[in-house]
């Protein structure tokens, strides 16, 4: 019995470290996928305390990168909470985060220039279209609403 035990623990981590090659994860994301792929509860546990305990899943170390890349694309605030929280990042962890990060980024900025960026690619389109279209890009992208209306405020 220890044997079949040991074998499914062995395929549950390998089946984290595929996951974990092709990106981090956050802990809810491998428990999420290990559970789809059937291991017991039991199996799960031991597998991610593994994991966490050889510094293959650190929730903070997950959220400093994903919102560092997040930010280059730009995204806005509210779209990186939202993410993080489906990802199952801590309230805790997500403010701490999310403020150190912000302190360098400026929302404002970040919107205008996507907001010229993508005027440049719609040349042909009527300019109050063209600026509803950007200025609902801009939330969908999880702007807020005062740094959206301020890069319209420049078309």
């Amino acid at each position: 019995m220890a044997d079949t035990k040991d074998k499914t623990f062995k395929e549950s981590q390998a089946a984290a470290y595929r996951l974990l090659k092709i990106r981090n994860r956050s802990e809810k994301e491998i428990r999420d996928k290990l559970m789809k792929k059937d291991f017991s509860a039991d199996v799960i546990e031991q597998t991610v305390q593994y994991l966490k305990t050889a510094g293959f899943i650190d929730d903070r170390l997950f959220t400093k990168g994903w919102i560092s890349s997040r930010l280059n694309k730009p995204f806005g605030k509210r779209r990186i909470e939202h993410e993080l929280k489906q990802k199952g990042v801590t309230d805790e962890i997500l403010k701490e985060e999310l403020g150190k990060a912000l302190e360098t980024f400026d929302e404002n900025e970040a919107a205008a220039q996507l907001a010229l960026k993508r005027t440049a690619h719609s040349k042909t389109v009527e300019k109050e279209k063209l600026k509803q279209r950007i200025f609902n890009y801009l939330l969908r992208r999880g702007f807020s609403i005062s740094a959206t209306q301020k890069a319209i405020k420049i078309l």
